[in-house]
C-alpha cells in the first residue's frame, strides 16, 4: 500500500479520535473532570492543599521543636460551583481551613494543639465582564491582602505578615530570668485591612490593569481596596492599597504594598501600614521590604531542572513600632529559599527569621526561628 493510500485510510480514524477528544473536553469542562455536580447545569471543582513543616525556635534560653501547619498558607480544602447565563456567571465558594499546630499559635508553653476547622469562605457571587462582580457571604473583605502583594515566589514561607511564621513564640525576659507573656504576634503586624468576614463586596472590572473594590462588613465596618497588576516591558508589577474602618479602638487604617519583578528574576517588594487610634495615645505603624531573585531554569535550558520548576531566594526586613504599647520597637529580618516542583504541584521551602523587641523596663532576648516544610496542592 502506498503512503498516500495509507494516509487516506487513516483520515476517518483521526477524525473519529478528534471528535471523541472534543466531546470529552466538553464533558470535562461541564463536570470538572471526574467531579460531578448534583445539578447538571453547574460546574463543580474540588481543590485544596496540605502545608506542613517543622518549626525550630530559640528564645535565647531554650530551643524548642514544633510540628506545625504553616499559617502563611494553611492546609485547606474548597468546593467551587459555577453556572453561566450568557455573559453572566453565578458561583459559590465553600472553603475551610484545617490547621493542627498553627505556626501562628504554638509556643514554649503550648507545643501542640488539636486540629481546628475554621471557615474561610462561604459565599456566592454574580459577575459580568462589563459590570463587575458582587459577592455575598463570608470571605475576603475589599482591603484583605492589600498589604501582601508579592511576586518573589517566597510568600509561602516569608511574607509581610511575619508573625505567620512563628507568631506564638514568647520572648524570654533576661531581667526577670523567665518567659514573658509577650509573643511575636502581639508586637508585629502588617495592618492588612479587615481580613475575611461576613460582608457584601463589589469589585469593578479592570481598567488599564486597575480595579476597585469596596465592602460593607458585619458590625458596621467598611473598607476600600485598589488593586493593580500589569506588565511594562521587562517589568511585571503588582500593587494594592487599602483603607478600612475596623471600629473598636481604631478610627481608621491605611495599608499598601507594591511588588516588582524584572525579567532577569530580580524582584523587590515593599509594604507598610498604620492605625489611627481613637485615643491618640500612640500611633502604631509598620514597614516591610524584601529583595529577591527568582531563577527560571527553563530559561537557561537546564532541562532536568526545568521539570522541577523555579527556585526563589529572598531576604527581608520588617519593623513595627508601638503596636502593643508605647515606645515598643520590634524588628525582624529573614532569609528564604523556595523550590517549586511543578510535577508534584508542590513548593518545598526553608525560612530563617530573627526577631528583636526593644521595650522600656524589659530586657528581651532575641528569638531565632527556622521553618522547613512543603506545600502540596490538589
Amino acid at each position: 500500500m502506498s503512503r498516500r493510500s495509507s494516509n487516506a485510510a487513516s483520515a476517518p480514524l483521526e477524525k473519529r479520535v478528534k471528535k471523541l477528544e472534543t466531546k470529552q473536553s466538553a464533558l470535562d469542562k461541564r463536570s470538572g473532570g471526574v467531579v460531578k455536580s448534583g445539578n447538571k447545569n453547574v460546574r463543580l471543582s474540588i481543590s485544596g492543599q496540605i502545608n506542613r513543616g517543622v518549626l525550630i525556635a530559640d528564645d535565647g534560653d531554650n530551643t524548642d521543636v514544633f510540628h506545625v501547619d504553616n499559617d502563611n498558607s494553611s492546609s485547606r480544602f474548597r468546593f467551587v460551583g459555577e453556572a453561566d447565563l450568557g455573559k453572566i456567571s453565578v458561583g459559590t465558594v465553600f472553603e475551610m481551613e484545617l490547621e493542627s499546630n498553627s505556626t501562628a499559635d504554638v509556643n514554649q508553653n503550648n507545643e501542640s494543639s488539636s486540629a481546628s476547622l475554621k471557615e474561610r469562605k462561604i459565599e456566592f457571587f454574580v459577575k459580568h465582564p462589563q459590570f463587575g462582580k458582587l459577592t455575598v457571604g463570608q470571605g475576603d473583605t475589599a482591603s484583605n491582602n492589600t498589604a501582601e502583594a508579592d511576586l518573589s515566589g517566597t510568600s509561602v514561607v516569608g511574607s509581610s505578615s511575619i508573625s505567620n511564621m512563628a507568631g506564638g513564640i514568647l520572648f524570654f525576659d533576661k531581667s526577670a530570668n523567665a518567659l514573658s507573656t509577650t509573643k511575636i504576634g502581639s508586637v508585629s503586624t502588617n495592618f492588612d485591612g479587615l481580613s475575611r468576614d461576613d460582608r457584601v463586596r463589589y469589585d469593578t472590572p479592570k481598567f488599564f490593569g486597575f480595579s476597585l473594590a469596596s465592602s460593607y462588613v458585619a458590625n458596621d465596618k467598611w473598607d476600600l481596596g485598589v488593586f493593580h497588576s500589569g506588565k511594562y516591558g521587562d517589568l511585571k508589577v503588582a500593587g494594592a492599597f487599602g483603607y478600612s474602618e475596623p471600629k473598636g479602638s481604631t478610627k481608621d487604617r491605611l495599608d499598601g504594598s507594591l511588588s516588582v519583578l524584572h525579567s532577569s528574576g530580580i524582584n523587590l517588594t515593599v509594604a507598610g501600614g498604620r492605625d489611627n487610634l481613637k485615643s491618640d495615645s500612640r500611633d502604631p505603624w509598620s514597614t516591610y521590604v524584601k529583595l529577591g531573585y527568582l531563577i527560571d531554569w527553563a530559561k537557561y535550558e537546564v532541562h532536568s531542572m526545568a521539570r522541577i520548576g523555579k527556585t526563589a531566594l529572598a531576604v527581608d526586613y520588617h519593623r513595627t513600632d508601638d503596636q502593643a504599647q508605647n515606645n515598643d520597637e520590634f524588628q525582624s529580618g529573614g532569609f528564604f529559599v523556595v523550590q517549586m516542583v511543578d510535577d508534584w504541584a508542590a513548593d518545598l521551602y526553608l525560612g530563617i527569621r530573627w526577631h528583636d523587641l526593644d521595650r522600656e523596663g524589659s530586657d528581651f532576648d532575641e528569638i531565632m526561628s527556622l521553618l522547613i516544610g512543603g506545600r502540596f496542592k490538589f
